[in-house]
């Protein structure tokens, strides 16, 4: 009789007290040799048998169904099916002699031997994963009721194994800020942020642009600002949010505007920026005989605003004023900008020094650690002593590197605050600029990145908030330089 070797070992947890693949071809080979079984093929495969579809095991029910063998050689009857379509096809071709022996590490079957003792292993196999399945789903529900997370980690985030929890992922949690920021702005589609994401460092493990369909899960996901979902049902997480709510309803707020904005028929440039100061309702854009007109919709009935209507180019003019509040003057910038650079560039070197001077106490703290075990193991100290003295470098030793961490973290939170904020008063300095030569299309796309919020009143504008960290730059003083910028935008993250 000529016999298949069939070695199978899952991925999954199902299979992990079962033995390795090379272990049952290695245990299985020489009870061949033991019994002079001829084994003319060595079969393995890595997939779960809880339902039918492997290939290796359909491949070798083919081989034996033509002739080409007679006996299945296999550490246990559940390493062959643990599901019922692929039990019963084994025992049709046992019964049917097709299969005239199977071989386990436990016992022999045969068409007219053992056929009850192996419906009942098949059975027990069977039952085996349907009782998995449920208490792995009781378990996740359980651990999902206590706040904790019973799968891999989403992006921006990492399985601590040894904790059972859900870490921040540091290198990459700022992308997710980043991309739910960017798309909150209402302009920027997802092909845009993943071209920004990956100018600002962010790859794939293949070192490409990570794509769209990334961003779509990470911008669907409530688990970012701490909301946990599972088959529908929503869970209170114990991780810790990457965003606030607020800022994932933001984003999602601008695809439902960019949803309904492709429904209009009409462009306005400045739709949704305009407010009435009296009753607080959105301005209403209108075309008549050619001309725009913004005016109150009094949807509150009590508004004596609503007869005023504001044209287009009186709108332009007002906003184009308010950008003024953003200006610096060029040589101001430039001049502010080398002696900060300057400034940053000495405390930057100071701060290099006493990081060199740290990284040395730290390496002479380990040295003196080894010599002190050096000196235990010869006997010089008693165990208390030593341990006292250990207790003491160690303690040292994290002073030392959480003081390095320190600096070494503020070094680098200078050092990228202070560029960005130059670009920050470049970019208000010619705001008006762009803003006035500038299509309508250019316009509401300044406006989208510049305003907040513009109320008029008596067709003037009564008042002007700026999205940050524009808002920022039109409180600094005009006198102010780049270094006291840097620092109100340290105390007023964006």
């Amino acid at each position: 009789m000529k016999y298949i070797l069939y070695a199978r070992k899952s991925t999954e947890s199902e299979d992990r007290q079962a033995k390795s693949i090379g272990s049952q071809i290695d245990e299985m080979n020489q009870i061949a040799q033991r019994e002079n079984l001829n084994i003319v093929e060595v079969l393995q495969e890595s997939k779960s048998a809880k339902a039918p579809g492997r290939p290796v095991f359909e491949a070798m029910l083919k081989k034996i169904e033509k002739g080409q063998a007679d006996g299945i050689v296999c550490w246990k009857m559940d390493r062959l099916a643990r599901n019922p379509v692929d039990a019963g096809t084994i025992q049709w071709l046992l019964q049917n002699e097709h299969i005239k022996h199977i071989k386990t590490y436990e016992r022999d079957y045969y068409p007219d031997d053992n056929v009850v003792m192996a419906c009942i292993e098949f059975g027990m196999a069977n039952q085996y994963i349907r009782d998995l399945s449920k208490n792995v789903r009781r378990g996740n529900r359980a651990k999902l009721e206590q706040g904790g997370w019973p799968g891999m980690a989403p992006f921006g985030y990492l399985n601590d194994s040894k904790a059972g929890t859900i870490i921040i992922d540091k290198d990459r949690a700022r992308y997710v800020k980043q991309m739910f920021s960017l798309y909150a702005l209402g302009t920027h589609s997802f092909e845009d942020i993943a071209d920004i994401l990956y100018e600002n460092g962010l790859r794939t493990k293949g070192g490409g642009k990570v794509g769209k369909s990334v961003l779509h899960r990470v911008f669907d996901n409530t688990f970012y600002y701490g909301l946990m979902e599972r088959g529908g049902t929503f869970y209170k997480g114990n991780h810790i949010p990457i965003i606030s709510k607020q800022l994932f309803d933001s984003a999602h707020n601008a695809r439902a505007n960019k949803n309904d904005s492709r429904k209009r028929k009409r462009f306005f440039a400045y739709r949704g920026f305009l407010n009435c100061a009296s009753c607080g309702c959105v301005l209403t854009p209108d075309k008549q005989k050619g001309h725009t007109y913004y005016f109150c919709t009094d949807g509150k009935k009590k508004c004596d605003q609503h007869k005023k209507y504001l044209k287009n180019e009186e709108v332009e003019k007002i906003i184009a004023k308010t950008l003024e509040d953003v200006h610096f003057d060029d040589e101001v910038i430039e001049i502010s900008y080398l002696a900060a650079k300057e400034q940053l560039e000495s405390r930057l070197g100071r701060s290099e020094d006493i990081q060199q001077t740290l990284a040395k106490q730290l390496e002479l703290n380990r040295t003196r650690q080894t010599k002190l075990l050096d000196s235990y193991l010869d006997g010089v100290f008693t165990k208390e002593a030593y341990e006292t003295k250990l207790k003491e470098l160690q303690k040292s030793q994290a002073d030392t590197e959480s003081q390095l961490e320190k600096i070494t973290l503020k070094s680098r939170k200078e050092f990228s605050t202070f560029e960005p904020t130059k670009k920050i008063f470049l970019c208000g300095n010619k705001a008006k600029k762009d803003f006035l030569t500038a299509t309508d299309e250019k316009k509401r796309h300044h406006l989208e990145i510049l305003l907040s919020n513009l109320t008029i009143q008596d067709k003037d504008l009564a008042q002007i908030r700026f999205k940050m960290p524009y808002q920022l730059l039109a409180d600094t003083p005009k006198n102010a330089d780049i270094a006291t910028m840097s620092g109100r935008r340290d105390s007023n993250p964006v």
